[in-house]
């Protein structure tokens, strides 16, 4: 059995627009466990940006947001979004690999060798991108 990290149920986010509720985002449930690398895909407008900014509590005030279960592993300040546009959001100069190291060791909890072993085995799995600059 995975320990969990991440557990939604029936998330559903709709926003008002001139009066009207308008649907962005329909039931959707899904879990990620430790270890698990996971990629969210579809179409453009799809809801995918909507769907992680409900999940971190981070949607525009007139977002309406429901679900029957949310749970992140450490709390939402525990959890972060590389947005779709990493370059706007990560230094083009720095290594991804070397960024993402210095967001940990900023964390106020301590970083053990064997976390920063996982996160470099976890995000090295991605095609090589610790050693690659954002905008490549």
């Amino acid at each position: 059995m995975k320990e969990e990290l991440l557990f939604v149920r029936h998330l559903h986010v709709e926003f008002q627009h001139g009066g009207q509720k308008e649907e962005a985002v329909r039931d959707v449930s899904f879990d990620v466990g430790c270890g698990e690398i996971v990629g969210v895909v579809g179409e453009s407008g799809s809801g995918k940006s909507t769907v992680m900014r409900a999940v971190l509590d981070v949607l525009p005030q007139d977002a309406d947001v429901s679900y029957e279960q949310l749970w992140i592993r450490g709390g939402k300040s525990s959890a972060a979004m590389v947005f779709q546009d990493p370059s706007a959001y990560l230094n083009p100069t720095i290594k991804v690999g070397r960024q993402l190291i210095e967001t940990i060791l900023l964390h106020p909890e301590p970083v053990t060798e064997k976390a920063t072993q996982q996160q470099k085995k976890t995000v090295g799995n991605v095609r090589g991108s610790m050693r690659k600059n954002c905008w490549r």
